[in-house]
């Protein structure tokens, strides 16, 4: 897969005359996956754990909807907006966890029905229509800013990266969520709460 992907670039900067590995493009891309990138980090732990979460994208869809509401049709600010959308991020992830681990529901089954509720919710709440006008220099420093000539939003998919990586390697949470999904008998066996 390696082999291919270097291949692939060569060839591509190669017919781009060099623009496709210029600093501007490569800026571009992570511009474009970071959100992307952020959203798996969390879901790594649910991975680790053995399970699946089919419901990520839109948990994410639903937040940014939330705090976008907030800011521009009742002019609350971003800060308590954003922790708003944490919040629902949260309660969705809570109901994710109740039908799987309480309600017994195979997480495959509970997680896609979170997300076709969730999906169908966003729909009925926008009517399809994108919301607009979001405009404050905090969500323009988030989204737009720039340290030197590294975006704000890859900066901060950087400190996620970095910050889930301790905990999942360097923790007893994050040991116990490996030991868990390698084997979650073993783990009850040596007093793993599993």
């Amino acid at each position: 897969v390696y082999f291919v992907f270097v291949i692939l670039v060569i060839v591509i900067s190669i017919g781009s005359g060099g623009t496709f590995i210029g600093i501007r493009n490569i800026t571009n891309v992570l511009r474009q996956t970071v959100w992307v990138g952020i959203m798996t980090f969390g879901a790594c732990f649910v991975f680790c754990l053995g399970g699946i979460d089919l419901s990520v994208g839109s948990t994410y869809g639903a937040v940014g909807i939330v705090i976008s509401t907030l800011m521009v049709n009742y002019k609350i600010h971003p800060v308590v907006a954003i922790i708003a959308g944490i919040a629902l991020g949260a309660a969705i992830g809570f109901i994710n966890g109740v039908l799987v681990y309480k309600i017994h529901i195979v997480p495959f089954i509970a997680t896609m029905a979170v997300m076709t509720i969730t999906r169908g919710l966003i729909e009925v709440a926008t009517q399809g229509v994108p919301i607009s006008g979001v405009d404050h220099p905090i969500m323009r420093f988030l989204g737009q800013g720039y340290v030197g000539v590294i975006p704000i939003p890859v900066i901060v998919a950087l400190i996620f990266f970095v910050f889930c990586g301790y905990l999942l390697k360097k923790t007893r949470f994050g040991r116990y969520c490996l030991s868990i999904g390698s084997n979650t008998e073993a783990a009850s066996l040596v007093g793993i709460n599993v």
